[in-house]
Formats: C-alpha cells, sequence, structure tokens
C-alpha cells in the first residue's frame, strides 16, 4: 500500500514539474538573449536646454505720444527731452481762394527729424500754383521756404567751453555765451546767446562782427547729462491757434519743453 502510495507521489509532482517547465519555457524565461539596447535614434535623449536671458528691449530713439484732442508730444531718448507741438495749427500757406491767392488755413503739423535736428513744421503746405504739397527736408533746409519751422538742434557738450562753441555754432561765430540761469529743474538752465560788442551798435556792425541776434530764441542746458538744445522762435508767431493770429500755441511749446 505504501508503494502504491509513494509512486503516486512520484508520478503526481513529475506532472506537475513538467508543466511549469513547460509554461516558463513558453515564455522565454530561460531565454539566453540579452537585453535589447538602448537605440539612440529611435529613442533620441532628452536635451535640457537653458533659456537665454532675455535682453531689456531698447527705447526707439523717439517717439510721439497724442496726449490729447489738441496736443502730441515728441519724445527724444536719444538726448533725453520732450516738447508739445499741436496737431494742427493755423499757417499763412495753408489754404486758397477760389482765385488761386494765399489765404490762412490749417493744417497738420509733423516732426521731420535729421541727424541731431528734430524739425516742427507744417505736413504740407499750398504752392503758388494752390496745389497742396507734401512738406519735405528739402523745403525746409531751403531758406526761400515760407512756411514757420522751429528746428530743435541738440548737442552733447561737456563745460562751459564747449556750450560756447554751441552757441557760436548756432547764433554766429562772434557770438559769446552769455547768462545761465538754472530753472526750477536742478542742473537745467536758460541760457542766453550774448553780443560781445556795445548795446548800441546796429545791424551793420553787429553782423561785421558775426553776431546777429534780433528774434527770439531758446537754449536749453542740462548740466546732469551734458545737453544742450537750441532753436530760433522767429520774429512772430510760429504756430498759430487762430486764422486770425490773435493766438497762438508758440509760448506753451516752449514752456512744455523739459529734459527727461
Amino acid at each position: 500500500m505504501k508503494t502504491k502510495t509513494l509512486v503516486s507521489l512520484i508520478l503526481l509532482f513529475g506532472i506537475m514539474g513538467g508543466t511549469v517547465y513547460y509554461l516558463l519555457k513558453q515564455y522565454n524565461f530561460f531565454s539566453s538573449k540579452e537585453p535589447a539596447a538602448f537605440d539612440s535614434k529611435e529613442n533620441p535623449p532628452i536635451q535640457v536646454v537653458p533659456t537665454p536671458d532675455k535682453k531689456p528691449i531698447s527705447p526707439p530713439i523717439s517717439q510721439i505720444i497724442s496726449t490729447d484732442d489738441i496736443w502730441n508730444m515728441y519724445q527724444n531718448n536719444e538726448f533725453g527731452y520732450s516738447i508739445k507741438f499741436p496737431k494742427q495749427a493755423a499757417f499763412a500757406s495753408g489754404g486758397c481762394t477760389p482765385e488761386g491767392a494765399p489765404l490762412p488755413g490749417f493744417l497738420p503739423v509733423k516732426i521731420f527729424e535729421e541727424k541731431n535736428i528734430a524739425h516742427i513744421a507744417s505736413a504740407s503746405y499750398f504752392d503758388q500754383e494752390c496745389n497742396e504739397t507734401s512738406t519735405t527736408l528739402e523745403d525746409i533746409k531751403d531758406r526761400n521756404f515760407k512756411v514757420s519751422v522751429w528746428s530743435l538742434e541738440s548737442k552733447k557738450v561737456a563745460d562751459d567751453a564747449e556750450l560756447q562753441n554751441f552757441v557760436r555754432d548756432e547764433y554766429g561765430n562772434g557770438c559769446i555765451l552769455g547768462d545761465k540761469k538754472e530753472t526750477s529743474a536742478e542742473g537745467v538752465f536758460d541760457v542766453h546767446a550774448k553780443y560781445p560788442g556795445d548795446v548800441n551798435d546796429d545791424m551793420e556792425v553787429r553782423a561785421q562782427n558775426e553776431c546777429v541776434i534780433n528774434y527770439a530764441y531758446v537754449i536749453k542746458y542740462n548740466q546732469n547729462t551734458g545737453v544742450a538744445v537750441s532753436w530760433k522762435l522767429g520774429q512772430a508767431y510760429g504756430f498759430a491757434a487762430t486764422t486770425d493770429y490773435q493766438k497762438a500755441y508758440d509760448q506753451e511749446m516752449v514752456a512744455s519743453f523739459k529734459f527727461d
């Protein structure tokens, strides 16, 4: 009896072992193959690319900002100043009569930039044939151009000696640096050009001395940044607010000038 039981157990364990072996072989448990190598082409490694530092965006050399229905603001970032100018103004060549004669009228005002100079002038004008013509830099440089122009010229100046040279370049080789009056802004001055001769000298003598100033002008000097800006206003209003020239924008424009 014991012998039969032992034989039965041996057969049972044999069957079970064979079954387990069969199953393991079916699932390649005894495979001698090495694990597949990592294919860098099919599975490229992830590369971490550092984000470059963002460079600060430089402001434009200049820009024009609309402040209200009447005014624009010209901002010169190169020399660090700003000034208001009207969006439109009355000019002597702003229109024509039905017969073709010049007639004061309103024209848009524009900034014309040229290196270190910002010209403020009408964007167009009516010529002798009564045709509206766009203003160009060539027109502005023409001394026979009859439209009012303010030409704000800027220059870097390190000291009073260079400021003196700037005054001579702008107003005549015989002119000298006059009074410097500090404004409410610290380090900013209103500057005067001075005739070196007798105050009673007539225009002919002043011309011989190369310093004729018979018109209004502005010279601003920022000692903090070493920048001087100058422009000539002329002998009459440049930017009228009415066609009868009883009101003008000139004074408000000058008062609005400031260094940043």
